[in-house]
């Protein structure tokens, strides 16, 4: 799972500690082609889809169903273009979400500092010279740490630009949720 380093610096969520019991609600963003991610977030797992009520017309004009995702000891909710119930393979990454209620719950077993190298360049398309941060393609790296910092402040200057701390991933163990109430 990952969590964006300014969820944990802004209090939404708690910064995960190895061996704690965690609680996050998620999110989930597909990935079309998993073998070439170069993502180490990025999972290839079986669920169960349930459509939980009707469609609706969004704003940008599509049919939408709302859908519960689950799995064991997880689950989130989407609203996608087409209904589906029963056995789905899901490819992507699940985020901790900084708002909702907790959707899934484990120990912590392994906790990772993602850092990416990134340099500024011309924001697209305006006249003014504004520029922006983007990620360098292959610059990504993962250190393990005991417990997530609360603040990231750690720009490092590189040849090519600047490194950045940028989220954090969470791997959890489903099979054991702990003692209720104990949540970090």
């Amino acid at each position: 799972m990952v969590i964006n380093t300014w969820d944990i610096e802004d209090d939404s969520i708690d910064p995960p500690v190895v061996g704690d019991i965690g609680e996050y609600p998620l999110i989930f963003f597909a990935v079309e082609d998993v073998a070439h991610s170069d993502d180490t977030a990025v999972v290839d797992i079986e669920a169960t889809a349930t459509v939980t009520g009707s469609s609706y017309i969004a704003v940008d004009g599509l049919r939408r169903w709302p859908t519960v995702y689950s799995g064991p000891g997880w689950r989130y909710e989407a609203h996608g273009t087409a209904p589906v119930n029963g056995p789905v393979r899901l490819h992507g990454t699940f985020h901790a979400n900084h708002m909702g209620t907790p959707d899934v719950r484990g120990r912590v077993i392994r906790v990772r500092i993602e850092s990416v190298e990134m340099r500024l360049e011309p924001w697209p398309g305006d006249p003014g010279g504004r520029q922006a941060w983007r990620p360098i393609p292959g610059t990504i790296r993962h250190r393990d740490v005991g417990a997530a910092p609360r603040r990231y402040d750690d720009e490092t200057p590189t040849p090519g630009g600047s490194r950045f701390d940028w989220a954090v991933i969470v791997d959890l163990d489903l099979t054991d949720p702990g003692e209720s109430g104990s949540a970090s």
